[in-house]
């Protein structure tokens, strides 16, 4: 009955590990650093839990623009299956006002990495100006 009881368990641990991922993107360029981590289940859509990120814009916005610091509510769209991730990031500012969101694009290459670009786009970093655009390429890498 032990040997029964212990086999259940383990079964149910066994299951309920391979029901967890996660999934992390990263850019990093002259102009832009950025990484993206999420944890993500399997099936009923992969919901994405614990998400976090950091971008740091090393040119072309005020100092104030230049980090940014994401949390699980910015994570505004999310989309992953076996052909394509594709993420959608926002923060808004209060001082400066303003916001600050990543669209992230990719398509798988490999099992596991996804490949694409990014389009950052900063709202209120020129005050009456337009916002500031940045397009560049990134790798995502989802377990």
């Amino acid at each position: 009955m032990r040997a029964a009881i212990s086999f259940g368990v383990l079964m149910l641990a066994t299951v309920q590990a391979s029901t967890t991922g996660g999934l992390n993107c990263h850019a990093e360029d002259e102009t832009v650093t950025y990484e993206l981590r999420a944890g993500i289940t399997r099936g009923l859509g992969s919901p994405a839990f614990n998400f976090n990120g950091r971008l740091t814009i090393a040119k072309g916005v005020p100092e104030a623009f230049r980090t940014t610091i994401f949390e699980a509510q910015d994570l505004t769209m999310y989309w992953l299956d076996e052909m394509r991730l594709m993420l959608r990031v926002h923060r808004e500012r209060r001082d400066p006002n303003g916001s600050v969101e990543i669209e992230v694009m990719t398509q798988v290459s490999e099992e596991g990495v996804y490949g694409g670009q990014y389009t950052i786009t900063v709202d209120g970093a020129v005050p009456g100006g337009e916002p500031v655009k940045i397009i560049g390429t990134n790798t995502c890498w989802v377990e």
